[in-house]
């Protein structure tokens, strides 16, 4: 899947861009279970909101116009839009620097921002218009979905949860393709700038589906106990009172090949600039775990050479949808119930 990507001067910046990422970090204040977002200021201490894109080609393909280092904090911005599935926009951006590798027969450049300022703008969501996705029916199958705020009886494509020693759950994953009922959103219509201006975090549900009544020819599940499935799961009611600290995700292209399930623990906490580049370096330039089946040579010192195969994203090379991330964690051996 890809992208057409400009700044804030409306200068395209690609028209075949295929990895973006969007990392916005919270609290859940234990008292009164208001989500506090940590937009303190990404110079100082790398706290808070951050953007990365990640444009690359083969050496045919023209080089991106530079970000502009003279604007004043918070003066840039990005837009990613889909021919047929709408945009996303970023605001209130400054920029932190890039990386670029070139080779022989390919370049990429890794450019990163901070969210400064209003943090209601740092994403705006309302024009991605992804419809959801048809799960195939299947009558000896329970469907999972999950509720957030807004949000009801939506697919879920991942959960991961970590218990503590005494069987209750520290910390929760939820991951799912990027439809138009965002979780960014929901995050945001609750988070505020210091706990008492937030709101209480929504509850989160993770139910089983009914399936669907057989149709003719299919073979019935049995009336009385039906087909078998995982428990339900009600997560961050707030009935413990305790602390806890979280993010919300967006991942897509390089940066969606990163693992799906526990792996995403390591992204609980960014000290700065610098760490969030050298884990998303390591994500968009040599992911292990990327099938190669696409063509997508990944680049190694024993194949740096090799000038018949790309190790770029550009285009095709990771067309699946963008996905969405929810992760908490109680602080300490606390829990998230």
């Amino acid at each position: 899947m890809t992208f057409v990507l400009t700044d804030e001067s409306k200068q395209q910046l690609s028209d075949r861009l295929s990895s973006f990422w969007f990392y916005l970090p919270f609290k859940i204040h234990p008292t009164n279970h208001k989500v506090e977002l940590l937009p303190r200021n990404p110079a100082a201490d790398g706290v808070g909101c951050r953007v990365a894109v990640l444009i690359d080609g083969a050496p045919n393909r023209q080089l991106p116009p530079a970000t502009n280092p003279t604007l004043a904090a918070g003066g840039n911005t990005l837009l990613v839009e889909h021919a047929d599935y709408g945009k996303l926009k970023f605001n209130n951006l400054m920029y932190e620097g890039s990386v670029s590798v070139v080779r022989n027969n390919e370049w990429a450049e890794l450019r990163l921002f901070a969210g400064v300022g209003n943090a209601a703008d740092w994403i705006e969501t309302g024009s991605w218009s992804r419809p959801a996705f048809e799960i195939a029916a299947n009558v000896n199958l329970w469907q999972r979905v999950f509720k957030f705020g807004q949000i009801d009886e939506a697919a879920v494509d991942a959960t991961t949860v970590e218990l503590n020693k005494t069987g209750s759950p520290r910390a929760v994953t939820l991951v799912r393709r990027l439809i138009n009922n965002t979780i960014c959103a929901e995050i945001l219509a609750v988070g505020g700038l210091d706990a008492n201006r937030g709101r209480p975090i929504p509850i989160l549900t993770v139910t089983k589906k009914e399936p669907p009544a057989p149709t003719a020819g299919e073979k019935p599940v049995a009336a009385t106990e039906g087909p078998p499935s995982l428990p339900d799961l009600s997560l961050l009611t707030g009935a413990n009172s305790h602390a806890a600290e979280g993010y919300v995700m967006i991942a897509a292209g390089a940066f969606a090949a990163m693992s799906a399930d526990s792996m995403l623990s390591a992204f609980e906490t960014i000290s700065d600039s610098a760490d969030a580049m050298r884990r998303l370096s390591q994500v968009a330039w040599a992911p292990d775990n990327v099938s190669q089946n696409d063509g997508r040579l990944l680049r190694k010192l024993n194949n740096i050479h090799d000038t018949g195969r790309s190790g770029v994203f550009e285009g095709s090379g990771l067309n699946t949808d963008p996905v969405e991330v929810l992760h908490v964690r109680a602080s300490g051996d606390d829990n998230i119930s």
